[in-house]
């Protein structure tokens, strides 16, 4: 152990867990010596930081401090430090970061790798075991990280999917990390701890108290991308945990359930709030595929679900109380619950769907075949719609200049609608910068322009004659003016949202409505 890591665990010991002040102290100090070596005077000028937190840092004893690195040292458990390279990056940026992680095994490189909490009430239904064992065990199988709380329910046994598909997973204690709590899982916590890691903030001898799991929990949802609710009810400990991932700017994943059942109300609730629905580990995984997907490894996924086993006798090599709650018997069939089976004939609707249109259409033996002047009738009556509604949209467009202001009316006939157009141009028609700012203002809350980057506006009525098309990407950024190949076809007239500009007009289609309310 480092002289270091001594003022690393007296500064843990010292603040406690999720001591806001800790960011403002590492803002101010290179280290945790420096802390140690500050006097009040000299902490009592650091800006917001609580009076309870000066008076904790007056205490300098050192010999608790030696006591848990003897131990440490002794037990085989890594100190993890906020300042060590190996500290999950994610929890850096948390408001209140662990101050240091005790850990047990071997944490993987988080910031590298996909990780996903699975969380989940303690009284599950055959349903919600055999979905959290199942899309651990996928997840694991696949490259993943698993991370959970090591509970006695859905976190224990996603916990044991895991480690039967051959993954990595790691279990975050709110307790010490001398402390097995649940005792249930003992053998779970040293298999968790061969092929991952257990870590807590909390210094060994730390007993579970109700009030550390609340706090515990924005460490399981801090160090992963997403969190994944199997089955809870409104108020578990599991949806604490999704509402903190939330708020962290985290996804938050839940399994579909039944409909009114208790047991599923929290669930129900995340989708309903927005949160992805997960019917396969693919939902999961296919959020990650662009900027992981190395470390994403689908032809093993593939492998590991020929040889995917599940049952009492895998829960009890594992060392996991599977109990079901009392009253929810295992169904006599392996079949999903009724909203799950909706949600995935629906999903396999849609792709026998996308089949059908790939498909090349073949014509029928008795349909008419079209000749020459057919083709030539058809596409007169196609023009002719065209220039209708073309002409609609320019009497609207007429309409809606001519209820303007004349300052506003010569700004909104200078801006073409295919290009973005700089302040400075429409500037030159004599106007200022600050009277061309109020006035796009202004028509932007009429919905006659909108706001693009870069400084630039666009406008103009579609219809215009098309510009120059430089060769390449049809849509070309040019400066401060992104050229966009604009059809005639009115009926993809809507509001433009081009990426190249400031301002710019919506189409004609848009001031028809306008004039219409």
């Amino acid at each position: 152990m480092s002289a270091e890591n001594l003022y690393w665990v007296w500064l843990s010991c010292r603040l406690g867990a999720a001591n806001c002040d800790f960011v403002r102290l590492t803002l101010r100090y290179d280290n945790p010596y420096d802390i140690y070596r500050a006097d009040l005077n000299e902490l009592s000028q650091i800006d917001g930081i609580s009076e309870h937190t000066i008076n904790a840092l007056m205490d300098k004893r050192l010999d608790e401090v030696a006591g848990i690195i003897g131990y440490c040292a002794g037990a085989g458990v890594g100190i993890l430090p906020f300042s060590h390279p190996d500290y999950p990056g994610r929890l850096r940026m948390l408001k209140d970061p662990p101050v240091l992680l005790y850990v047990r095994g071997w944490l993987p490189q988080m910031d590298k790798l996909v990780c996903i909490a699975v969380v989940g009430t303690r009284r599950m239904s055959e349903y919600g075991r055999e979905s959290a064992y199942r899309i651990a065990y996928e997840l694991g199988a696949a490259g993943a990280v698993v991370v959970s709380r090591m509970a006695l329910g859905i976190d224990g046994v996603a916990a044991c999917g895991a480690l039967t598909g051959r993954g990595r997973t790691v279990a975050v204690l709110g307790s010490g990390i001398d402390v097995i709590y649940p005792r249930e899982h003992a053998k779970l916590m040293q298999l968790i701890s061969e092929n991952g890691a257990v870590v807590t903030e909390y210094p060994p001898g730390t007993p579970p108290a109700g009030e550390h799991f609340p706090v515990r929990n924005r460490i399981i949802s801090g160090m992963c991308q997403g969190t994944l609710v199997v089955e809870a009810d409104a108020k578990s400990g599991a949806m604490i945990t999704a509402r903190i991932a939330h708020e962290q700017g985290r996804q938050v994943f839940a399994i579909p359930g039944n409909l009114g059942e208790e047991n599923t109300e929290g669930t129900n609730q995340l989708i309903r709030d927005g949160a992805i629905v997960v019917i396969e580990t693919e939902d999961i995984l296919r959020e990650y595929e662009y900027l992981y997907g190395r470390s994403i490894d689908t032809a093993r996924l593939a492998a590991a679900r020929k040889k995917y086993r599940y049952g009492n006798e895998v829960f009890l090599k594992m060392g996991v109380s599977a109990r079901l709650a009392p009253g929810r018997p295992a169904p006599k069939s392996n079949k999903p619950s009724a909203p799950a089976e909706a949600f995935r004939k629906k999903k396999n609707k849609t792709a026998d769907n996308q089949k059908e249109d790939n498909k090349p259409k073949v014509s029928e033996p008795n349909a008419k075949k079209l000749t020459a002047e057919d083709y030539i009738e058809s596409a007169k009556g196609t023009a002719t719609q065209d220039e209708k509604q073309k002409a609609r949209a320019d009497d609207a467009f007429a309409a809606v200049l001519a209820s303007l202001d004349e300052k506003y009316r010569r700004l909104l006939e200078a801006m073409p609608a295919d290009r973005a157009v700089p302040l400075d141009t429409l500037a030159k028609l004599g106007f200022s910068i600050g009277e061309v700012i109020s006035a796009m203002t202004v028509l932007e809350v009429k919905g006659l322009v909108s706001s693009l980057p870069a400084g630039c506006l666009s406008g103009g009525r579609q219809g215009q004659q098309k510009p120059t098309q430089p060769k390449g990407n049809p849509n070309v950024e040019s400066g401060n003016h992104r050229i966009s190949d604009q059809s005639t076809n009115h009926k993809k007239l809507s509001r433009l949202k081009l990426q190249g500009g400031c301002l710019q007009r919506p189409c004609a289609r848009f001031a028809q409505e306008q004039h219409g309310r």
